[in-house]
């Protein structure tokens, strides 16, 4: 850029390291997410939320619901 004689400025300085940074964060989360321990991580995530949806549905559709209605408006 010198060579060009050039000036970028500070905006062009600070969106390239704002650039970088978010770049450096998705490899570190890709990389994260390819280990073993990420692997791990994720699958009992997804267990969890298996359980939690299996629970509820235990909750609205289990024993003890009165499925009777009695109407109490007038006929």
């Amino acid at each position: 850029m010198n060579t060009l004689e050039l000036d970028c400025g500070r905006n062009s300085h600070r969106f390239v390291e704002k650039t970088d940074i978010a770049r450096v964060k998705v490899v570190d989360m890709c990389a994260n997410d390819n280990t073993r321990e990420g692997r791990t991580l994720r699958r009992q995530h997804q267990i969890d939320i298996l359980e939690a949806a299996a629970t509820t549905e235990e909750l609205l559709y289990g024993l003890g619901i009165d499925d009777s209605v009695v109407g109490t408006g007038s006929t």
